[in-house]
């Protein structure tokens, strides 16, 4: 799933049709060698696409999940190490298993 950079802070991905809500997970990693923490879970409608991030300096981690009428993910992102020092670098794309 394609996910880029919206106005400000704000991420922006496609609408799918199949996809009946979002679910935006927004974690921090308060320490460099520590895992990240869920900060904020958002659930969205499906005609929402996008979500505005509150940036520090402390790195966020972000999944974006698309999910179907019976809960069934269909859509995934992982966005990880986002700062408000590193946000307009480019991004790496990695596949993931489904």
């Amino acid at each position: 799933m394609e996910v880029r950079r919206g106005e400000g802070t704000t991420l922006v991905w496609d609408p799918v049709r199949a996809v009946t809500g979002w679910e935006v997970r927004i974690s921090a990693r308060p320490d460099p060698r520590g895992d990240y923490v869920v900060q904020e879970t958002r659930e969205l409608a499906p005609t929402e696409t996008s979500a505005e991030l509150a940036l520090s300096e402390q790195p966020l981690r972000v999944h974006v999940l698309g999910r179907t009428r019976d809960g069934r993910l269909l859509r995934r992102a992982v966005i990880s190490g986002l700062t408000a020092e590193n946000w307009r670098d480019r991004w790496q794309r990695r596949a993931s298993a489904s």
